[in-house]
């Protein structure tokens, strides 16, 4: 049977399953904060990461600095979430041509 994953519930899961991607790509469907748990090189796993970006665009959070500074994966959390914005790296916050592409797809990306 299917476990419901609750944030509270995170901190009870072993360091074995954050270990596991195929646990991590379930968990991240069900709440960003699964990605904070994840094991590092989960963190850094590009197609792990956007399938987290695009169920909860504030998973970018907890994305390694390398994928906070992916125009795609960025481009995803903010479309998911304009609030995702805040966890851009600095270089595409600056990028005219990435806030662009973004303000295209939502107007509220303008206010970061």
């Amino acid at each position: 049977a299917a476990v419901r994953l609750t944030r509270p519930a995170l901190r009870f899961v072993s360091a074995e399953l954050w270990s596991s991607r195929s646990f991590v790509s379930e968990a991240v469907k069900q709440t960003r904060h699964a990605l904070a748990y994840a094991a590092r090189e989960l963190r850094s796993d590009r197609g792990l990461v956007l399938r987290a970006v695009s169920h909860g665009g504030l998973a970018l959070e907890h994305a390694e600095p390398s994928l906070r500074a992916d125009r795609e994966v960025c481009l995803v959390a903010a479309k998911q979430n304009v609030k995702a914005l805040q966890h851009v790296s600095m270089e595409l916050r600056g990028d005219s041509d990435f806030i662009r592409s973004v303000a295209l797809r939502r107007r509220r990306a303008l206010e970061y």
